[in-house]
């Protein structure tokens, strides 16, 4: 749930000031200035190439530790801005009890 909850944290627009922050030792930074979203992801993840996801990267020791980006149009969704989803915990605890 920490590494969801870290993902959801940091998936918003970036303010100006605050547009680099370095990552944490042992994560890279993931920045997309076209959708306004970036996250820190583990540096040793790899990224998957044929997914047709905006993002994917997935743990080469257990794959099933993934993490992706899909971005869809806001008109599909119910959600008006990242904030609609909750705190960062509340977020990677809804995508958990749904899977």
């Amino acid at each position: 749930a920490a590494a969801v909850a870290a993902a959801v944290a940091t998936l918003s627009s970036v303010p100006p000031a605050e547009a680099y922050t370095p990552p944490p030792p042992g994560y890279r930074a993931q920045v997309d200035k076209i959708d306004g979203y970036r996250f820190f992801y583990p540096d040793s993840w790899i990224p998957v190439t044929s997914s047709g996801n905006d993002v994917f990267l997935r743990n080469p020791r257990n794959i099933d530790e993934n993490i992706f980006v899909d971005i869809s149009s806001p008109s599909s969704s119910r959600f008006n801005s990242v904030t609609d989803l909750g705190t960062p915990d509340e977020a990677a605890n809804k995508l958990l009890d749904k899977y």
